[in-house]
């Protein structure tokens, strides 16, 4: 597991990058008034070629959020620790721009326990108040 396919979804102000690989939120930040929060954070080996070590896909670039299905080990479908959604492909099904900001519609490629997995993230714009 190498570099991330990333999937991005921007607004003013909000930035998000979806690992499509593995389902994980790889980068969240936030900016305005010239201040920047990045409140998430990723595994320090992120990016770094670990080919050479035994580790299961998610653990690869584990980052921000994933979704797991079964949180743990799978005792009712053959599926990697924390399940499909979290160790295989997920495939862009939409992306749209709005008026004040993206959203997406991601499908699992892997079926979990016979059912099709699907997100749809959404990014807005910041709004002041007067």
């Amino acid at each position: 597991m190498g570099t991330a396919s990333l999937s991005i979804l921007e607004a003013r102000g909000v930035y998000a990058a979806l690992d499509l690989e593995l389902d994980h939120i790889a980068t969240f930040r936030a900016s305005r008034g010239g201040r920047e929060a990045a409140p998430f954070h990723c595994v320090p080996w992120a990016g770094e070629d670990l080919s050479h070590i035994d580790m299961r896909p998610h653990l690869h670039r584990m980052s921000v959020d994933f979704f797991c299905a079964p949180f743990a080990a799978a005792d009712v479908d053959p599926a990697p620790f924390h399940g499909w959604p979290a160790n295989s492909a997920w495939e862009i099904v939409e992306e749209r721009r709005l008026r004040d900001g993206a959203t997406a519609t991601y499908r699992l490629l892997h079926l979990v326990m016979g059912a099709r997995r699907a997100r749809s993230p959404y990014v807005a714009s910041q709004t002041t108040k007067a």
